[in-house]
């Protein structure tokens, strides 16, 4: 399981949902706002997932989702959170008490 740095709403309770979802999926993830994602989880390693992909980009989760089907990978995916990626982002995040 890998998660992003840069997404300080992540709780204890996403990654362990994200551990009991992969007993019985292929793929976890969780969905950012800016579409990308904040974790992915994999319970078997396909490059495919991860080639071909527009990083930084919007494209990012669709991408992931469009490899995961094209191998024949189930997945479940976690609740949509918001990363930091700019000071709009930043603000609302301290704004919410999140930023340590």
């Amino acid at each position: 399981m890998l998660i992003g740095g840069d997404c300080p709403y992540i709780e204890t309770s996403h990654l362990k949902a994200a551990a009991v979802m992969l007993e019985r999926t292929d793929v976890v993830i969780g969905p950012a706002r800016d579409g990308g994602y904040y974790l992915i989880g994999v319970r078997r390693l396909e490059r495919a997932m991860f080639t071909g992909i527009a990083w930084s980009s919007a494209l990012v989760l669709v991408q992931a989702r469009e490899r995961c089907a094209a191998a024949g990978l189930s997945v479940v995916e976690l609740g949509e959170l918001e990363d930091v990626d700019d000071e709009a982002s930043w603000r609302r995040a301290a704004a919410a008490g999140v930023l340590g």
